[in-house]
């Protein structure tokens, strides 16, 4: 079985701090007043921003007891929060299909005997394809 690369770690105010740079000047000011430490210069990058981009990781978790802007989250997403209390509940398992919803949709197929249908149409025309390049070869 191939190992896998995972990458867990906690989200430090280094990372918050280089993240903000990314938003909207109404959010990154929200942020920085929250944080300590100085301004980040306009490119640069947190540590775990920095790690991801030199070493290939498989599946990446970042933990965090920072506040979340949102009071719901969808659990169906590709990305999502869980509050830590949860977490704690679960013995601190960070596999994500623990907290993940998966949403199952009935597929709805055409009956048996239409797809046979199609099937020998498609059959037939690939006989009489076949039938005029083999004419045409001599």
């Amino acid at each position: 079985m191939p190992r896998k690369r995972l990458l867990a770690s906690w989200i430090g105010h280094n990372d918050m701090r280089a993240c903000s740079m990314s938003l909207p000047a109404k959010q990154r000011d929200e942020i920085l007043a929250a944080l300590p430490g100085p301004r980040p210069a306009e490119k640069e990058a947190g540590p775990i921003k920095t790690l991801v981009e030199h070493e290939q990781f498989d599946e990446i978790r970042l933990l965090s007891n920072y506040p979340n802007p949102k009071k719901d989250t969808d659990r169906t997403a590709k990305a999502f929060f869980v509050p830590k209390q949860e977490i704690a509940q679960n013995a601190y398992d960070l596999s994500i299909n623990r907290y993940k919803e998966i949403v199952h949709e009935e597929v709805k197929y055409d009956p048996p005997k239409t797809i046979l249908r199609r099937l020998k149409k498609m059959e037939a025309k690939i006989a009489k394809d076949l039938d005029e390049l083999e004419a045409m070869l001599g």
